[in-house]
């Protein structure tokens, strides 16, 4: 399943990019960056989980570009090392389901008009 990061998720994501990275790393800052990222008007992030597991996370950047093609950015992606196929699900679930935000938020003239 995936879902909507919120704060509660923090120690688990932490925990995860320690594993995926091989490293460890200051928890205060890792938690000061997750709780910006899950506030931020332009970020969207989602975790992915199986029961307790949790398998992936993924923050997307959605400020607008210079290109219409380009609706997001990845801002931070991450994924169980046990799960070799949940990347690209969980991107393209998260690209699905920010898609979709950007398409109903955004004006309908900002979306169909023409760059020079």
């Amino acid at each position: 399943m995936i879902r909507p990061a919120t704060l509660s998720d923090c120690a688990r994501v932490f925990r995860l990019c320690c594993c995926a990275k091989g490293a460890q790393m200051p928890y205060a800052e890792f938690a000061r960056v997750f709780e910006e990222r899950l506030h931020a008007e332009h970020e969207l992030s989602f975790v992915a989980e199986e029961g307790d597991e949790l398998l992936g996370y993924v923050s997307l950047d959605l400020r607008p570009s210079s290109s219409l093609d380009d609706k997001a950015a990845i801002s931070s992606l991450v994924v169980s090392p046990r799960w070799p196929g949940m990347r690209t699900f969980i991107l393209l679930q998260a690209c699905r389901i920010a898609d979709a935000m950007v398409s109903v938020l955004t004006p309908t003239a900002e979306r169909y008009r023409l760059s020079a």
